[in-house]
């Protein structure tokens, strides 16, 4: 396992072997060191909430990297959990930002196509192209 070995976002946190486990550490860290994705602050990680569902996180693999301002401490609009629709439109959808990191990270477009994204973001994104 390389440096430039991508976490698989697919993965469970209870399905993962002892080497998964490292390499699940590795991809954090490897995110919290390019900067918040916004501002390039130092950053801490945020899981995306998208398409998991009220107040509960996505798995592991699909983190962002958010300074504090733009994670928890500034208000409306600022704060991804001070209003997840607001701040996405300031600043971008969380797997648009996703797409980001991966590529910040140098994964392999393969990789990132691989991004399990939930069908109604699919959709908006299409619709997006169609006005476009």
């Amino acid at each position: 396992m390389t440096d430039k070995t991508p976490f698989n976002p697919r993965f469970k946190a209870e399905d993962w072997t002892p080497a998964q486990r490292k390499q699940h550490k590795l991809h954090m860290d490897r995110v919290a060191r390019l900067g918040c994705i916004i501002c390039m602050a130092p950053a801490q990680v945020h899981h995306i909430t998208t398409g998991s569902g009220m107040a509960r996180k996505n798995n592991d693999g699909m983190v962002l990297p958010l300074d504090i301002r733009h994670h928890t401490g500034g208000g409306y609009g600022v704060a991804v959990h001070a209003g997840v629709r607001q701040w996405e439109k300031n600043f971008g959808t969380q797997f648009e930002l996703l797409e980001k990191v991966f590529k910040r990270l140098g994964y392999s477009q393969e990789y990132i196509n691989f991004i399990p994204i939930p069908g109604y973001v699919m959709d908006l994104k299409k619709d997006e192209l169609q006005r476009n």
